[in-house]
């Protein structure tokens, strides 16, 4: 999952989302995001994905074209790889 914030960059970036499916974050809380696969941003990557990996404390990270991209989850990592890929 995604924030609604990161989904929205994507989104006016060009990204084509499978599916508009919103859920909720924290339950109770009311936090926006859209449920993206990990396996779906990944290939939207194409062969410019590299390496993901965890950070030491416990975020993140995937490697694309000797850059580096970090985030909270795997999918915002790999949004922000794929942000950088197609700014426009």
């Amino acid at each position: 999952m995604i924030s609604y914030k990161l989904a929205k960059q994507l989104k006016d970036a060009g990204y084509k989302f499978e599916h508009d499916e919103q859920c909720d974050v924290q339950q109770g809380i009311g936090e926006d995001c859209y449920c993206i696969s990990l396996s779906e941003l990944i290939e939207a990557c194409g062969d410019k994905f590299e390496v993901m990996g965890r950070t030491v404390s416990g975020g993140w990270w995937v490697t694309r074209d000797d850059a580096t991209f970090y985030g909270d989850s795997p999918e915002e990592a790999v949004a922000e790889a794929w942000l950088e890929l197609n700014q426009k």
